[in-house]
C-alpha cells in the first residue's frame, strides 16, 4: 500500500471532496412485505451523460500571477491560474475569491468552521508543500455547462506528484469559478479517467446499491460534430493548444422493484417498550410512533449508528444543539432532508424561507413541537415499498381524522443492521430515493424512467 503523498493530504485539507462510502457486500435477499402487496414492478432510472476529454498538448506549464490584482476569472483556464497563484502567493482569502458564493460559504462553515481546520492551520499546510513547486495542466473536460480541469504538481527538481487533482468550474454571474456542488455519480468523482477503474468501482457496489451498470461508448463522427456546435455555445474554448475532443457518453442505469400495500396499511402506533425492529414495516411503525409519542430520543435510536452520528455531528451542530438552515431548504440545503421537513406546518416553512439568508436553526424540542402540530388529528398509512439493492424505502401517507384527506406523503429509507432493520443516511445521494415516485422531478435531472419488462 502507498503512502498518502504530502501534496494529496494538503489539497485534500484545501479542497472538499465527497465519497460515497458503502457497506461490505453479502450476498442477501430482501424480507417479503410484513403485509399483502401487489405483484412487483421493475423499473429503471437511465441517464445519459455527455461529455469531451482533451488533452493540453504540450502540457500546460503554468505562469503564476503575483497578486489577487492581476487575477481574472473570464474563461475556466485563468480561473484555476489564479486560484493555484493565490495558493502559492500563500494568501486564502484570494483563493476563496476563484469559488462560487454558495461554495465560498460551504467552505466556511464546513471545512474552516465545523471540521476545525483553522486559516493558520491552512497556511502552514500551504507553506510546507507550494513554495518551490510549479503545477501542469494536463486535461480538460468539457461536461453540458460546467468545466473540468486536471493538473499534476511538479516540485523545483522535476519530480512529478503522482496524483492528478481536479477542479470544477461553471460560470457564474459572467466568471468561471470553482465548485462544489458538483453532482457525483457512484463511479466517483473522476469516471471519465479511467473506464476500467470506474467499471471496477462500479462492480463493489452494484449489489448494495442495486446499480445495474454503467456503459461507455464514444459518439459517431455525426454526433460528435452535434456536439461540438452545442459545447461551442456552453462554455469557452480552451486557453491552450489541446488534441481534437473525444466525445464519449456514460449511460447510466439504476434498478428497483416497486410494489404496492394492498390494502394500504393503517398504521396501529405503539409504546416504545413494545416496538421491534426484525422487518422494515415494522421499523417504519417505530419511527412513526417516536414521532407521534413526541420523544426525540426514542426517535434518534430508529436510525442506524451511522445515521445517528452523522444527525448528530453533521446537522445538529454540536455547539448550540441546534439544526441549521443549510439542511432545511434547497438553496443551502442537502436534497437527503427535503423529503424530511416537506411536511413541517406551512407557518414554520414560509418563516424558514423568508430568513433564507441566515443561519436560521431548530432544536430538538422545537422539532417536537412541530411533530405535535403537523401530526395532530392524523392518522398514517403505508402504502407503497420500493426495493433498491439491500435497501428497502416505505412510503407512507399522512391522513386527517377529520376529513379523510390525504395531506401528505413521506419516504423512509432504511437498511438492515445486524438483527434489525433501521432508518439510514445511506441513499442520501441516491437517485432512485429522490425520484422513484416523481417522474417530472427525474426527467428535470435528466433521468429516463423505464420498465424493463415493459409493463
Amino acid at each position: 500500500m502507498r503512502e498518502t503523498s504530502k501534496f494529496e493530504n494538503t489539497v485534500l485539507l484545501a479542497i472538499v471532496w465527497t465519497f460515497l462510502t458503502t457497506s461490505s457486500l453479502q450476498a442477501y435477499v430482501l424480507p417479503k412485505p410484513l403485509f399483502p402487496t401487489t405483484k412487483p414492478t421493475a423499473k429503471e432510472l437511465i441517464k445519459t451523460r455527455r461529455y469531451s476529454i482533451m488533452d493540453y498538448t504540450p502540457p500546460v506549464k503554468v505562469k503564476l500571477i503575483p497578486d489577487r490584482s492581476q487575477g481574472s476569472y473570464a474563461t475556466p483556464e485563468q480561473t484555476i491560474i489564479s486560484s493555484l497563484s493565490a495558493k502559492h502567493a500563500i494568501d486564502p482569502d484570494w483563493d476563496l475569491e476563484s469559488w462560487t458564493k454558495a461554495s465560498r460559504a460551504y467552505l466556511k462553515k464546513e471545512l474552516f468552521g465545523r471540521l476545525g481546520i483553522t486559516r493558520d492551520k491552512r497556511l502552514a499546510a500551504w507553506k510546507a508543500v507550494f513554495p518551490g513547486t510549479n503545477p501542469i495542466l494536463k486535461r480538460r473536460v468539457n461536461l453540458a455547462s460546467h468545466v473540468v480541469i486536471e493538473w499534476k504538481n511538479v516540485s523545483a527538481k522535476g519530480s512529478t506528484d503522482e496524483d492528478v487533482m481536479s477542479l470544477a468550474l461553471k460560470l457564474e454571474e459572467g466568471k468561471w469559478k470553482l465548485m462544489q456542488d458538483f453532482k457525483i455519480t457512484v463511479s466517483g468523482f473522476n469516471w471519465w479517467q479511467d473506464e476500467q477503474a470506474a467499471r471496477s468501482r462500479l462492480d463493489q457496489v452494484r449489489q448494495t446499491l442495486g446499480v445495474l451498470s454503467y456503459e461507455f461508448r464514444t459518439l459517431s463522427e455525426k454526433e460528435a460534430e452535434l456536439a461540438d456546435i452545442q459545447q461551442a455555445i456552453k462554455v469557452p474554448k480552451p486557453d491552450f493548444p489541446t488534441t481534437k475532443p473525444i466525445h464519449k457518453e456514460m449511460v447510466e442505469t439504476y434498478r428497483f422493484s416497486l410494489m404496492k400495500y394492498e390494502p394500504p396499511v393503517a398504521v396501529k402506533l405503539q409504546s416504545q417498550v413494545h416496538v421491534v425492529y426484525a422487518t422494515p414495516e415494522e421499523a417504519v411503525i417505530a419511527h412513526l410512533s417516536a414521532m407521534y409519542a413526541g420523544d426525540f430520543a426514542w426517535y434518534l435510536k430508529g436510525w442506524t449508528r451511522s445515521a445517528q452520528q452523522y444527525m448528530k455531528n453533521e446537522v445538529f451542530e454540536p455547539s448550540t444543539g441546534r439544526l441549521p438552515r443549510r439542511h432545511l431548504y434547497f438553496t443551502g440545503e442537502t436534497p437527503e432532508f427535503k423529503w424530511y421537513f416537506e411536511g413541517w406546518p406551512k407557518e414554520m416553512r414560509a418563516a424558514k424561507r423568508q430568513n433564507q439568508g441566515d443561519d436560521v436553526a431548530i432544536n430538538s424540542q422545537e422539532m417536537v413541537a412541530a411533530w405535535k402540530k403537523g401530526l395532530q388529528d392524523t392518522r398514517v398509512e403505508l402504502i407503497r415499498r420500493v426495493n433498491r439493492g439491500q435497501y428497502v424505502i416505505i412510503e407512507y401517507a399522512v391522513i386527517s381524522t377529520k376529513n379523510g384527506r390525504q395531506l401528505s406523503t413521506f419516504s423512509i429509507p432504511l437498511q438492515k443492521k445486524g438483527r434489525t432493520w433501521r432508518v439510514t443516511q445511506g441513499l442520501r445521494s441516491d437517485p432512485v430515493f429522490h425520484y422513484w415516485n416523481n417522474n417530472r422531478a427525474a426527467q428535470a435531472a435528466g433521468y429516463a424512467v423505464h420498465m424493463p419488462n415493459g409493463e
